[in-house]
């Protein structure tokens, strides 16, 4: 599980949205909760890879959403390999 990329402290629960007000698609980071009143918009872990069609349809129309923006923090979730027991628990279904 990686660590937060915020803090670098606790490790990251969520996909976490921050829009840095620069006009451009709103970053996406892996956080823990130390960011929870500065993110944007956030997808928890175990929500995300139990329903990823769902959240990607869900997110795709926003405005502020970039695919590639996303499916970057995206793959630094996976090569971290997180979380295994959400990933698990989609594959169970």
């Amino acid at each position: 599980m990686p660590l937060c990329e915020a803090c670098g402290r606790a490790p990251a629960v969520s996909f976490s949205a921050f829009n840095d007000r620069d006009g451009k698609p709103w970053r996406w980071a892996l956080t823990c909760y130390c960011t929870s009143t500065r993110e944007s918009y956030y997808v928890k872990f175990p929500d995300f890879f139990r329903e990823p069609q769902h959240w990607i349809e869900h997110l795709t129309p926003k405005f502020w959403f970039s695919a590639e923006r996303f499916l970057e923090a995206l793959g630094r979730a996976l090569e971290a390999r997180v979380p295994a027991g959400a990933r698990e628990a989609r594959d169970a279904e």
